[in-house]
């Protein structure tokens, strides 16, 4: 019980540490510019990139760890993928829906068959950006890896864990290769081929590691955190990033390597985070803070140039406190109530509380 309650804390600090850093960078980077000038060093986006690695590794992570009484069973597809869904799109849903609302306020009504397609992320090729196929809401397009790793661990789950962890990460590893050798044009098939979804393999190798005893000595944990830092610190995003916004191998070394060597750091042994309480509470509505800090800020900005504000600090202090106070709200009242009435819907049963903490979204 213990190991499974600092597996806990350790995931719940990345959630929060991850979410935050991608609403922080938005707010001081795309948003706060716009307000007025900030004297800041100008930034490649790797710090929000490393983040969005760390999601995905520890959805690796989690989704062994949540899903061990669902190997081999009878069923456990259709359980695993309506647990899933339920905990992923009502509230993807609901932020889509304020994006769009975001985006009417300004005039900027995006095409209704792009809204449709972001809806059930079938994503479309950004103007402008020659790699990055998208949605509505701009941060979703990671949910369409998360979708896209559900969809395949789903049919391997049917098998045992270890199994099932080799049939997932196999499953990928042809993809990305297909991808290589066929090149695709279509955003969606090119996106599902990307080498970014082979780093949910390394949150799978961890899991299995540390659920069979594996840890690292304090020591080596932080010399891998330190050796993250220094990697932020030290690689260069390539320039043509925000051009092209390839997510191809060369991104799982400049952002996942480095999310990689911080997440070994936190979860291959054990930690204890001082003041959780606050900790597990913001990271509980880290998925409500990751979906609708953006259109909370695509709204905010709004409001601030009507009423002729020029503080950009000002504004970045507004928009995060306001993201973080409307998801702990959202996820108290709407979120995780909804949740709970549609698994006892579907039957999908109720997680015991620590499995449920592991199957939070990213």
């Amino acid at each position: 019980m213990e190991a499974a309650t600092q597996r806990v804390q350790a995931i719940q600090l990345i959630r929060v540490l991850a979410a935050f850093t991608v609403a922080a960078w938005h707010f001081i980077y795309l948003f706060a510019p716009r307000i007025g000038p900030l004297p800041l060093p100008p930034t490649d986006g790797q710090l929000a990139q490393v983040a969005v690695c760390a999601f995905f590794i520890v959805s690796g992570y989690v989704m062994v760890i949540s899903s061990e009484k669902l190997f081999a069973r009878p069923g456990a597809s259709r359980t695993f993928w309506l647990r899933r869904a339920i905990r992923i799109l009502p509230t993807y849903w609901l932020a889509l829906a304020a994006m769009v609302a975001a985006f009417w306020l300004r005039g900027m009504m995006p095409p209704l068959d792009n809204i449709a397609r972001s809806a059930v992320f079938w994503l479309y090729w950004t103007p402008g950006i020659t790699a990055f196929p998208s949605t509505v809401l701009g941060v979703a397009w990671t949910l369409f890896y998360e979708m896209l790793f559900y969809l395949i661990f789903g049919f391997a789950i049917l098998r045992c864990r270890n199994v099932a962890v080799i049939l997932t990460g196999s499953a990928l590893v042809v993809l990305v290769v297909l991808g290589m050798a066929l090149q695709p044009a279509n955003a969606v098939l090119f996106a599902a081929t990307r080498p970014i979804s082979l780093v949910f393999i390394a949150g799978m190798a961890i899991a299995i590691l540390v659920r069979d005893g594996w840890t690292l000595p304090m020591p080596v944990r932080t010399l891998c955190i330190l050796g993250g830092v220094a990697m932020i610190a030290g690689t260069k995003t390539p320039e043509s990033f925000f051009e092209t916004f390839d997510t191809g191998f060369s991104h799982i070394f400049w952002a996942g390597l480095p999310a990689l060597l911080l997440c070994l750091g936190l979860l291959a042994g054990r930690l204890t985070v001082p003041g959780f309480a606050i900790v597990d509470r913001l990271a509980d509505a880290s998925y409500a803070l990751y979906l609708f800090h953006l259109p909370i800020g695509v709204t905010t900005e709004w409001a601030w140039m009507k009423l002729g504000w020029t503080d950009p600090w000002s504004f970045v202090a507004m928009t995060l406190s306001l993201s973080c106070l409307s998801a702990l709200a959202f996820h108290s009242v709407a979120e995780r109530p909804l949740v709970r009435r549609l698994n006892r819907l579907f039957g999908t049963g109720r997680p015991a509380k620590a499995e449920a903490k592991l199957s939070v979204a990213p």
